[in-house]
């Protein structure tokens, strides 16, 4: 530096010795070419390098480069005499006198240059960014482009006349698998990339079963079970309406305008009634939950999940766009469900043409209370549109359910007037009697349970069977044909099985205005709305209309789907609802049983890449009150359990545990008396651990203040269960014990982050554990106490009954 100021030789305007300052620096220009030397990417200058291009300086106050000449032999009397020599340099290329050495303004060019710096670091981050897209998308092409058949014939697998025979004679799925199989060997397991339908497969035989699919997967390389819940998680599915799913819809419709019409059906399945932890959730779940309606009891467990389900008229597919777990829901609110559900549909762009449900009589409330009237002199069957008031939706039941109603009706009452005559019951018992006495059927299916119905109600097939064209033949055949006395008078009976629009009961009263009307008036209101629906869209450019996608069977087939998720346990709770909605909605080949209550249907349409009466109050209540009587009052061998928690806790410690100072704190544990440890001293077998003290501490710690928000909670102990219960927990605890636990010498201490040190990390998952087990065990024994033990173990019981008997 001495060196470099040495040469400047600059002087300051007050005539004192230039000092440079730090943000002070020397132009290249200063510098002859052999004081540089070429680095990496720009010239850098030699370290021992000093200014020495100054063209307006004294000269003795210049280095030269050139080498200096010999002197002249001169003698004393040499006078020069030859006058001084002006400059050849040009203004052009001096130098300027004198120059600074700094920015105008260091602050500004400061930010200029961070400005610079930061939109070049962007633009090459894009830039980077986009080279690898280009570069993965190159990959894929050239292997689209190779092709499986490229790699085969390169890597001498099979011969090109074999592989023309594995195309010709294996269907696509065969050949998915067997390609996939040899697609694995080129690829290493982590990166493999799987088809659409190789992801199909994975996804409906793991949904069948998983421990199937664990076989499989032994001899074929399919994904892990964890990868498929990993993209299934994606997907919120909670209950209410799905805006995924709806977001799916309208972008498929965007695609295909010939989705627009659609058929909107509601219908609930049953639920297993129980509360349980969710742990992605963290919170409890399987209460009532409908949405943004107010409830009677929010403590209230959910017994059925209401579904709703968006099926295409023209362009099939059926979708289910929301489901709300309830108990027990009376008609507004129901007709507020629909109300919502058709509005957003509406604002995704679909056209609402029918409402669909069975004839049960909330949804028959349900109707007169969105606007229908169903009394024959004034029979109303549409519904105004809620956003848009003009418009008009239809509304009918569903036949197959009506259906079911008219052979209870006839069956109960045995007979029945029409215009005609009597209709008898007992002419289709008497068929049946000879039919099974002759050992031969006249081309119908009737049999002992088609009588027998009250204990096969709900089996659509049944009644079809029963009221059907085939049991009005062979009857007409007995009586006109072969004259058999049984069956003399029976034409109207015959005849009403074909139409029941005109029936009357026993004493003349029209059965569409008496108690058992709900399945004629159902069928009139059918049949009025299907013609009306038929007639706008025949107006529409619709050259026909297939009534089926009018029908129930499409819910049916989902709710069939859905139980078959549980394998024998055909009852689901509210959260496997939840995750079996959650798979079929994602690309699948998942079929309905083929012994439900409908015909089984292809699978659903892809697109996820998906209040309490009185009377149960006081039992609601009651089983609050001994849910916080738990908390507040644990019992005199609680103390015994938490020692007894506290050494499974250490043990999961341990085993997730990698520094080995933490493990050997945990080992070397001194033996010192506890008088709780009787319990699990009695339960040791050889695999159970005493728990070190730290832990015992860190665990009744935990319950202590874990028990104390629970039971303060305004909203009760179960409902104000959330994500941020076990985050206060632990934050409670962490400042509660702070440095008092896991005290021990950790050479690696230092090199952590105040908030990462170990013993902090070991208290979180002691924490989270504990809190973890603790929302299972709480939630079961809610269950319990509000479900009664009985009621519990009739569906084992009968279960085994049946078992036992056949």
């Amino acid at each position: 530096m001495a060196a470099w100021i040495s040469r400047i030789s600059r002087k300051n305007p007050d005539g004192t010795s230039w000092t440079p300052k730090p943000r002070e620096k020397v132009c290249s220009a200063h510098f002859i070419e052999r004081d540089f030397y070429k680095g990496h990417s720009r010239a850098c200058l030699k370290p021992d390098a000093v200014p020495s291009v100054f063209p307006n300086y004294p000269t003795h106050k210049q280095l030269f480069s050139s080498r200096r000449k010999s002197p002249k032999k001169r003698s004393a009397t040499d006078v020069c005499d030859c006058e001084p020599t002006p400059s050849t340099l040009s203004p052009s290329s001096t130098l300027k006198l004198d120059h600074g050495y700094t920015y105008p303004s260091a602050e500004a060019h400061l930010q200029t240059t961070k400005r610079k710096l930061d939109l070049s670091l962007e633009k090459q981050r894009k830039q980077a960014s986009e080279l690898k897209k280009v570069k993965k998308q190159v990959v894929r092409r050239d292997k689209r482009i190779e092709g499986l058949l490229q790699d085969i014939k390169k890597l001498k697998l099979i011969k090109d006349s074999d592989y023309d025979i594995l195309d010709q004679n294996f269907d696509a799925d065969t050949r998915t698998i067997i390609e996939n199989e040899l697609k694995h060997l080129c690829t290493s397991s982590n990166n493999h990339i799987y088809s659409e339908d190789l992801k199909s497969f994975a996804v409906s035989l793991h949904f069948y079963s998983a421990a199937a699919y664990e076989y499989v997967r032994k001899h074929l390389h399919l994904p892990h079970p964890n990868t498929l819940r990993k993209w299934a998680s994606v997907h919120d599915v909670e209950p209410g309406f799905l805006k995924d799913v709806i977001s799916g819809m309208k972008r498929q419709l965007g695609e295909d305008s010939n989705m627009a019409d659609v058929a909107v059906m509601f219908d609930s399945m049953s639920l297993r009634k129980q509360v349980i932890y969710d742990q992605t959730l963290q919170k409890y779940v399987g209460h009532i939950n409908q949405g943004h309606l107010q409830i009677a009891s929010d403590d209230a467990l959910a017994s059925e999940s209401l579904t709703f389900l968006a099926v295409g008229l023209k362009k099939f597919f059926k979708v289910p766009f929301g489901y709300f777990p309830i108990d027990e829901i009376d008609a507004l609110q129901q007709a507020q469900l629909v109300k919502d559900g058709i509005s957003l549909l509406s604002e995704a762009g679909f056209n609402v043409e029918a409402i669909v449900c069975d004839g049960s009589f909330t949804n028959q409330a349900t109707a007169t209370a969105l606007g229908c009237d169903f009394k024959s002199s004034t029979l109303k069957v549409e519904i105004p549109h809620p956003d848009d008031p003009i418009k008009e939706i239809s509304f009918l039941f569903d036949a197959c359910h009506l259906l079911k109603n008219v052979r209870n009706c006839l069956g109960d009452l045995g007979i029945i007037r029409s215009r005609d005559g009597v209709v008898r019951w007992n002419f289709i018992v008497e068929l049946h009697n000879l039919q099974l006495s002759s050992n031969l059927h006249l081309c119908n299916k009737l049999k002992g349970a088609h009588l027998d119905y009250a204990k096969n109600k709900m089996k659509v097939a049944l009644a079809a069977q029963t009221l059907s064209s085939s049991v009005a033949t062979a009857i007409d055949f007995l009586r006109d044909d072969l004259g058999l006395r049984q069956f003399f008078g029976s034409e109207p009976t015959s005849d009403a099985i074909r139409f029941i629009n005109s029936l009357t009961d026993a004493a003349g009263k029209p059965l569409i205005q008496g108690k058992r009307k709900t399945g004629f008036v159902g069928f009139v209101v059918t049949l009025t709305s299907t013609k009306r629906i038929a007639e706008r869209l025949l107006r529409n450019g619709y050259k026909f209309l297939l009534t089926y996608r009018l029908s129930q069977d499409h819910l049916e087939t989902l709710f069939s789907r859905i139980r078959r998720k549980g394998g024998w346990n055909n009852n689901p709770n509210t959260l496997q609802f939840k995750f079996a909605l959650r798979s079929l909605l994602m690309k699948n080949g998942v079929l309905s049983s083929l012994k439900g209550n409908c015909s089984p249907s292809p699978p659903d349409n892809p697109l996820l890449d998906v209040d309490g009466g009185e009377g149960n109050t006081k039992d609601k209540d009651k089983s609050e009150a001994f849910f916080q009587n738990i908390l507040c009052n644990p019992g005199p061998y609680y103390q015994h359990v938490l020692h007894y928690i506290a050494g499974y806790i250490e043990k999961k410690l341990i085993e997730k545990l990698k520094c080995p100072h933490c493990i050997s704190h945990l080992s070397a544990k001194e033996d010192s008396f506890s008088q709780f440890e009787q319990l699990t001293k009695r339960r040791n077998k050889g695999g159970l651990r005493l728990p070190h003290p730290d832990i015992l501490v860190i665990v009744k710690k935990t319950d202590q203040i874990l028990r104390t928000l629970l039971a303060s909670a305004k909203d009760g102990p179960l409902r104000s269960v959330s994500k941020q219960t076990t985050l206060r927990t632990t934050i409670a605890v962490i400042e509660s014990l702070g440095d008092c636990v896991f005290k021990m010498d950790h050479p690696n201490i230092t090199h952590i982050e105040s908030e990462d040190v170990h013993h902090v990390q070991n208290i979180k998952f002691i924490t989270h554990l504990f809190c973890k087990m603790l929302f299972h065990h709480h939630g079961k024994l809610y269950t319990e106490s509000y479900i009664q033990k009985d009621v519990c173990s009739v569906r084992h019981k009968l279960n085994k009954t049946v078992l036992f008997l056949h």
